[in-house]
């Protein structure tokens, strides 16, 4: 298709303000329309405004006492635009038809004209400036010709846009603004490069304090393997004293088994004496019935004696029985002071009993003499005890020596570190700077 022959072909009112039916046929080259004042010459150029801008717009461009008017146009190029009002029906349309393709209708459209029809007739309003356009296909009534009118600057736009020399006015404008963008940005860059220059100025001893915060650090895991030194030692120290505790109750239970080894003695001895004396107690028991035995063989005799007449033939026996009785009487008091003497005996027995039963609330003298041997064995053990804890005595008095060792280099490492940090006069992680007071603080915390 060629643009350059494109022209209108034909162009076809109806009830359009004075033109019920009007065709037009159109050559190429120039045509001229004729005719008296008043009789629709103007009309068809406000016909093809209509079609071409939708302008005017409503529908005063009705004929009187009609309600539908159409404009109809065919471009030499085939293709056909059509508008359309009909207000009794609310039609208010266009009709788009080119060779080769499916015709289109348009509606709802408001005051812009579709953009496919824009695109096919080819006559749009030339913009020169944001608020302003001008026409370049149509002219007004009583318009001067083409562009006379307009000033040199203006004319100039509108040959330019329409050369499309716009679009290198606008690169060139798009290239002068990102000129002054860029020219701009290189100068905030410059500034901010002058400034990130006086920053850095401060760091020009950094490789120096690099050095310095490795020194510390150096010192830092040092400081941090004292310290878990005497975590250590502190430890064995604890446990040191927990093991004196246990050796001194161990020493206290040893004091109480010696004087149980008293007391067991003290009570077996009186045991044996109980026992003797109550032996003793059997035999003047066992005594006293052979006495009343014999006690009671003189009372027989004596009865059995008392009705005999011929004392003479008995004298000599009498006297005998006499003599024995005067022995009886006397073994009788014997046994009258035995059985005092057994009662005394009895009550040493119920009191031997009654150590017996307080011997039997501690248990029997062998489950004592077992417990005894058992704690000889507590004792053996808690000797040993004894002499591992002098051993260790003897370790934590080294490991003292060890710590006493340890806190100096502790003590050392710290003044270095406080040093190292007076030196660098800042500190090497947040760079603030440090006085002596924050290092003496520091130390003071840290160690």
């Amino acid at each position: 298709m060629d643009n350059t022959k494109v022209y209108i072909k034909k162009l076809r009112l109806r009830n359009f303000q004075s033109h019920r039916e009007t065709d037009f046929e159109f050559d190429p080259g120039l045509n001229i329309i004729v005719g008296p004042s008043d009789q629709g010459k103007s009309a068809i150029i406000r016909a093809m405004r209509w079609l071409i801008y939708n302008e005017p717009r409503g529908s005063g461009f009705i004929r009187s006492g009609e309600t539908r008017c159409q404009v109809r146009m065919e471009m030499s190029n085939g293709v056909v635009v059509e508008r359309i009002r009909d207000d009794s029906a609310r039609i208010n349309r266009y009709h788009l038809e080119i060779e080769g393709q499916e015709p289109l209708v348009f509606e709802r459209f408001n005051k812009e004209v579709p953009l496919e029809v824009r695109q096919a007739l080819g006559m749009e309003k030339l913009v020169i400036d944001r608020d302003r356009s001008v026409e370049i296909n149509l002219a007004g009534q009583l318009e001067a010709p083409f562009l006379l009118e307009e000033s040199g600057g203006t004319r100039s736009k509108i040959l330019g846009r329409m050369a499309n020399l716009h679009i290198i006015d606008a690169a060139q404008r798009e290239a002068l603004r990102d000129v002054s963008q860029a020219s701009q940005e290189i100068n905030r860059l410059n500034e901010d490069i002058a400034a990130l220059d006086e920053q850095l100025a401060e760091y020009d001893d950094l490789e120096d304090q690099i050095i310095r915060l490795q020194q510390l650090e150096s010192l830092l895991v040092t400081l941090k393997a004292r310290e878990e030194e005497l975590h250590t030692l502190e430890a064995l120290l604890a446990r040191l004293k927990q093991t004196d505790q246990e050796l001194a109750e161990v020493e206290t239970t040893m004091d109480r088994l010696e004087k149980v080894d008293e007391v067991v003695a003290g009570y077996q001895q009186v045991i044996r004496q109980q026992l003797k004396e109550l032996q003793y107690l059997q035999e003047l028991g066992l005594e006293r019935k052979d006495n009343m035995q014999k006690i009671a063989v003189c009372n027989k005799i004596i009865d059995n004696t008392t009705g005999i007449g011929a004392v003479a033939d008995y004298l000599s026996e009498v006297r005998d029985l006499r003599q024995e009785g005067f022995e009886l009487q006397t073994n009788l008091r014997l046994i009258k002071g035995m059985e005092q003497e057994r009662k005394s005996k009895q009550k040493d027995w119920s009191e031997s009993i009654a150590v017996l039963q307080a011997l039997e609330a501690l248990g029997k003298a062998e489950e004592m003499l077992e417990k005894t041997n058992n704690l000889k064995e507590r004792q053996t053990i808690y000797t040993s005890a004894f002499q591992s804890r002098q051993s260790l005595t003897r370790d934590l008095e080294a490991a003292q020596v060890r710590l006493g060792e340890k806190r100096a280099r502790v003590d050392e490492a710290a003044r270095q570190f406080g040093d190292a940090l007076q030196q660098a006069g800042r500190c090497p992680t947040c760079f603030t700077e440090i006085d002596r007071d924050i290092v003496e603080r520091i130390r003071r915390e840290a160690f």
